[in-house]
């Protein structure tokens, strides 16, 4: 799965605060990310794995000390897709933020409250459509807290019924009018040749299908 997302993240640096009323009240200034220190931000996908998510390069710093990183990042991880109810199929994906323990500042942890209430719109292309999504608070082996967030899709249907479901029920309704057929006409065989190899067509395609489709993306603001 691939997202579009923006992110914020924000904490606070008291040795960068300053009174702006002795700088003409300039309350904010635009930092490099190079010349000050930055939390370590992960990303951590699936069960196990986690990659490093990186910084805008310029960050904007208050006069109270706190320092606000704004960014659009693409977040692509690993989704496993039950395929038990295909193609009726509802799946959920998800993923989290964590930190490095900190010594000099302290990152918040995002609530997930306020994540959850935020009225987004997303666009989901392609044959899935997104059914909802929340946030819940996990707490991990090393006493950390970090959010996770989870995004229910749902494969779009009317397609497989009408390319896969369909012509598998009929072919399979066809199948016993072979008894129908005369013997001395000579076609039995014949007819169930063309069943079974339809069939056998169909269920091809149906895996194929499901190999092609098992990524999908998501945009969201």
């Amino acid at each position: 799965m691939t997202i579009l997302a923006y992110v914020q993240i924000e904490w606070n640096q008291t040795d960068l605060s300053w009174n702006k009323t002795d700088y003409n009240n300039m309350d904010e200034v635009l930092l490099d990310a190079s010349s000050i220190w930055t939390p370590t931000m992960h990303i951590l996908v699936g069960g196990r794995d986690s990659y490093l998510f990186h910084l805008n390069d310029n960050l904007v710093v208050h006069s109270s000390g706190n320092v606000v990183a704004h960014m659009h990042s693409y977040i692509t991880f690993r989704c496993n897709i039950d395929f038990l109810k295909y193609p009726f199929d509802t799946q959920t994906c998800s993923f989290g933020f964590f930190k490095e323990k900190l010594v000099t500042s302290e990152v918040a942890t995002p609530s997930c409250e306020l994540l959850s209430s935020r009225n987004n719109n997303f666009v989901v292309p392609g044959e899935w459509e997104m059914l909802s999504y929340y946030c819940e608070t996990i707490q991990d082996s090393n006493q950390e807290i970090y959010p996770r967030f989870s995004i229910v899709v749902r494969r779009r249907r009317v397609y497989y019924v009408i390319t896969i479901v369909f012509p598998m029920v009929l072919t399979s309704v066809m199948i016993p009018l072979v008894f129908l057929i005369p013997t001395r006409s000579g076609e039995k065989i014949s007819y169930l040749v063309t069943m079974f190899t339809s069939t056998a067509i169909f269920l091809s395609y149906a895996r194929i299908s499901r190999e092609e489709m098992a990524y999908f993306d998501i945009q969201g603001p």
